[in-house]
């Protein structure tokens, strides 16, 4: 884990890992609250960081000096259920892969679970050269790829609250990250990993102009992104609804079609698709979409 000043959700995550973990690690970047007090009731290893704008950079220092067999990772605002505790323990004892996806599924302000799942590599077997890459949405899957892991996705579910916080912690965040990705971005202009999450913050930010420049970027040239059912889906969806938020109705249909050809085989493209005929007010679609994601 690498945290910084998450007093009220450290003990809370922790709590939920139960008996799964042999060692805890904690990489600290810099807290002024007692995070570090905390973690030390629970944590097997603490380590101090200096920040350096970089999120890989400091989870490669937390799983530098792993003992264990396996490598799981956390934020502190995640939390594991018993049962699905229950799941890496087998996913791991199974011996069907070398790394696993997990599903993050966040929850909002009105305690509504997001429609949406963001699949994450959290689970991988501790092996030399296995690093997180991306000073942002750091990810350790294109490295595991590169040394020929196995990889199997698995319906275990993490759940995030980070999205719970007061919304100008989220704008802060959110503001941070723009800094973040827009200092790459400059460094690798041509990059559309870059462009994608250029699209996904400054929708978050309300720049929905802005979203829809570089997420249609993205779509109109695909790039060979290691795992198009993580991030293009995502490039598709957001799009849709930046499109629909501004009301431009014909492009929301236009870019459903186009989704429907590359993900129609995925259960949560119909569950998407039917809240947004839906939000077109088009409810005949709307239940033709949500009885296909029930097949």
């Amino acid at each position: 884990m690498i945290v910084k000043n998450e007093a009220e959700n450290l003990a809370a995550c922790l709590e939920s890992v139960g008996d799964l973990a042999d060692e805890i690690i904690i990489v600290d970047t810099g807290s002024t609250d007692n995070t570090v007090e905390i973690a030390r009731s629970w944590a097997t290893q603490i380590k101090h960081f200096i920040w350096i704008d970089d999120f890989a950079a400091a989870r490669n220092e937390s799983i530098k000096e792993a003992q264990g067999n396996w490598i799981f990772w956390m934020d502190a605002d995640d939390r594991l259920s018993p049962d699905n505790v229950a799941r890496l323990k087998q996913a791991a004892a199974s011996g069907r892969a070398d790394a696993y996806y997990c599903y993050v599924v966040s929850q909002f302000q009105n305690n509504q679970v997001a429609q949406d799942r963001i699949e994450h590599l959290r689970l991988f077997r501790n092996r030399r050269g296995v690093q997180f890459e991306f000073p942002l949405h750091e990810d350790a899957a294109p490295t595991a790829h590169r040394l020929g892991l196995t990889i199997a996705r698995t319906n275990i579910v993490v759940n995030h609250t980070g999205y719970t916080a007061d919304p100008q912690t989220l704008q802060a965040k959110a503001r941070r990250n723009l800094q973040i990705i827009q200092a790459a971005h400059r460094q690798a202009p041509d990059n559309l990993y870059w462009r994608f999450h250029l699209g996904v913050t400054l929708h978050a930010l309300g720049d929905l102009a802005g979203s829809i420049e570089h997420l249609a970027a993205v779509i109109a040239n695909p790039p060979p992104f290691l795992d198009r059912d993580v991030y293009l889906y995502q490039a598709y969806e957001g799009l849709m609804l930046a499109y629909l938020h501004t009301g431009q109705t014909a492009q929301v249909r236009q870019i459903l079609a186009q989704a429907e050809q590359e993900f129609g085989y995925r259960q949560h493209f119909w569950v998407r698709a039917g809240t947004i005929y839906l939000d077109l007010d088009e409810p005949e679609q709307a239940i033709e979409a949500l009885e296909h994601a029930r097949t």
